[in-house]
């Protein structure tokens, strides 16, 4: 955690067996805050083929978010 938000990271290292050519590794990082009624998340990750996967590929994943809060009511938009 930092004052502006949280750095968060995470690998998710799928091996599958019975269906080769779901196996894969995504790699990302996310960055969450909020200022006021102001809240915001950005991420970015990675995903490639792994182990005995017949398929040879690489995607990338970006998202940015925000929200501002008006009373009851909140307004957003995102990118991805």
């Amino acid at each position: 955690k930092m004052s502006a938000g949280k750095l968060s990271g995470y690998l998710f290292s799928i091996d599958n067996e019975d269906a080769l050519a779901l196996s894969s590794n995504t790699f990302g990082v996310s960055f969450t805050g909020k200022a006021g009624d102001f809240a915001y998340r950005a991420e970015l990750a990675t995903q490639s083929d792994t182990g005995d996967n017949p398929n040879n590929y690489s995607a990338n994943y970006y998202l940015l978010d925000a929200t501002y809060n008006i009373n009851s009511f909140s307004i957003g938009s995102s990118f991805f």
